[in-house]
């Protein structure tokens, strides 16, 4: 995160564009975590509190691969736009 950062003064040319650059960005983290999040925590509780270890692990390898995913296609988007 730390060169994300260092783009900001190439990028924005005043300091508020820079905190605005800046604050886009930590939201956007903290709204990707948060999805995240709500995305295991229903498909485990799809699952149900019964399910074994191993569906549950299942599941949650499914979500990571999802999550990684798109980021990976959000990415890009971002870099093709």
């Amino acid at each position: 995160q730390v060169s994300h950062l260092s783009l900001a003064p190439d990028l924005g040319g005043g300091d508020a564009t820079q905190l605005r650059l800046s604050a886009i960005r930590q939201v956007a983290t903290v709204l990707a975590s948060l999805a995240s999040f709500v995305l295991v925590r229903v498909s485990l509780a799809l699952l149900g509190p019964s399910a074994s270890a191993s569906a549950s692990a299942r599941v949650f390898h499914t979500v990571s691969v999802q999550v990684v995913v798109a980021g990976a296609v959000t990415t890009a988007l971002c870099v093709l736009l």
